[in-house]
């Protein structure tokens, strides 16, 4: 709501007025001369103006979760969906221009990726969750190359789910999200030594 405190008749003459505003959601203004005065409870709202935009051809049923600067543009991860789910990492310019696209398992199984670092020279980690056939679901790390080639793989406890990855200090990362067992979720962690090993 907005109350307005308007002078009385006797009032000597004023171009100020005393305008309260107790919500910035849809306040509405009732004014004795409408045009006097404008409230903006937002600010000035800006559409942002776009270098560019872009989407991949190739997948038309997915999404990005996460995107991290790489050399000569930047790599995203996500996951896209046909008959399954399949964890996606797709690399643009700095234009936007697809670079390359790659799916990491095999048709029979399901998967999706939420996060992705940066991890040491042009390495780089992405974090998910990951199905294989008619498994139970494990949280994992995938290592790719900066040309998006699938080096190594690290997998949590059954019914882990990874949300997040961070680096440590000593070279190794922590894998973070969730375990569920028995209809029970609880928070999961996971942490490696430089080398990736599972501490």
């Amino acid at each position: 709501s907005v109350s307005l405190t308007v002078p009385s008749s006797n009032s000597p003459a004023s171009n100020h007025c005393r305008v309260r505003v107790t919500t910035l959601w849809s306040p509405t203004l009732e004014a004795v001369n409408p045009g006097d005065f404008v409230i903006h409870p937002l600010g000035n709202f800006q559409i942002p103006n776009y270098n560019w935009q872009t989407n991949s051809a190739n997948y038309y049923t997915g999404y990005f979760s996460d995107v991290v600067p790489a050399q000569g543009g930047y790599i995203a991860c996500g996951h896209v969906l046909s008959t399954e789910s399949f964890p996606l990492l797709s690399k643009v310019d700095s234009v936007g221009n697809f670079l390359w696209s790659n799916t990491l398992i095999d048709p029979q199984d399901n998967g999706s990726l939420r996060r992705l670092t940066h991890w040491r020279d042009s390495l780089y980690l992405a974090v998910g969750t990951i199905q294989l056939g008619d498994t139970d679901h494990f949280a994992y790390v995938q290592m790719i190359t900066e040309s998006g080639d699938a080096v190594n793989a690290w997998s949590g406890i059954n019914g882990s789910s990874g949300t997040d990855i961070c680096l440590t200090d000593d070279g190794g990362f922590l894998m973070a999200g969730m375990y569920v067992n028995s209809g029970f979720t609880f928070p999961y962690i996971s942490r490696t030594n430089a080398g990736g090993t599972r501490l």
